[in-house]
């Protein structure tokens, strides 16, 4: 069973849903893991700080990411990252999904990367040090976050008109409330052996008032997805992963969100009626004019939702 940690230290997530754990045990758990994968230790800032490997300072800072590409990896993000000359920054990641924001140095040899929507839109600020061609990400305390690697620019770019000539197959599609209809173009299928479960996954990343009435999109990875106004009626999410999902205005009614995980997804005017959503993660999502008529809740996680059920 793979587990992986949501922003709420006391919620685990594994392939059967969301569970709350008591701090005591999710130390131990922690613990457990770092002793067993040996590379927690190796990736440490102490550990490279012993070694007389310290943090790049601001010159080295400025000269390592001005005007660079560098593709971020961490268990929540991984995306190729434009710290732009002008501090603005340009990312996208594994999946297409594109984004903006802005990236600054502060003192104490800091630098911080601030997302539009991305990690809500926090401003993080991290320590780094390069080793072997690798950048080594570390909060104020010194935890791991992210490594990162420059990439070339040909490359990075490559990847982005990718995900620029997707997001126009879809917008150019006289029919762009069919998501069947958008399957019949040819820049949304780059595969030929891709499935039809596949190729509604990749559409879904970018589909506003698309139609997936009755589509099987379970365990999809969907997070930070334009669905507002689509037509989920019926369709099957269960265990998808829609974190920061825009999904405004949308049409879930008779959905299956089994364990579905909606943290910080926009539900807000999203009729809900009828749906299943047990053991689900709603945490911070915004649920404002959502109907929630005869949908099923039990077990589903609503810390500070924004709105109300009803």
């Amino acid at each position: 069973m793979i587990l992986r940690f949501i922003p709420n230290p006391t919620f685990v997530y594994s392939s059967r849903g969301y569970h709350k754990v008591k701090p005591s045990i999710l130390y131990i758990l922690l613990l457990s893991l770092c002793l067993f994968f040996s590379s927690c230790a190796q990736v440490s800032l102490k550990n490279f700080e012993e070694q007389g490997q310290l943090p790049l300072d601001n010159n080295q800072l400025q000269a390592q990411f001005n005007g660079k590409h560098i593709h971020l990896e961490s268990i929540y993000l991984d995306a190729t990252v434009h710290f732009q000359g002008n501090n603005k920054l340009q990312a996208t990641d594994y999946l297409g999904n594109t984004e903006k924001g802005k990236w600054t140095l502060v003192d104490k040899n800091l630098l911080c990367i601030e997302f539009d929507t991305w990690y809500y839109g926090d401003k993080n600020c991290y320590r780094v040090i390069e080793d072997n061609g690798s950048l080594h990400f570390f909060t104020r305390n010194g935890a791991p976050s992210y490594k990162g690697t420059l990439v070339n620019v040909d490359s990075a770019n490559d990847s982005i008109d990718h995900a620029k000539d997707v997001e126009k197959s879809v917008n150019d599609t006289s029919a762009q409330g069919s998501a069947y209809a958008v399957m019949n173009t040819s820049k949304s299928l780059p595969e030929d052996n891709e499935t039809t479960k596949q190729r509604f996954t990749r559409l879904a990343q970018n589909c506003p008032d698309c139609n997936f009435s009755g589509v099987d999109l379970s365990n999809a990875q969907l997070s930070h997805a334009n669905l507002a106004g689509a037509n989920l009626s019926g369709a099957d999410l269960t265990n998808a992963n829609l974190r920061q999902a825009n999904l405004q205005g949308a049409n879930l009614s008779n959905a299956q969100l089994i364990r579905a995980n909606l943290a910080g997804a926009n539900l807000s005017l999203a009729d809900l009626s009828n749906s299943d959503l047990r053991g689900s993660n709603l945490i911070r999502a915004n649920v404002t004019n959502a109907v929630f008529k005869d949908t099923n809740l039990t077990g589903a996680h609503l810390e500070s939702i924004q709105g109300k059920i009803q």
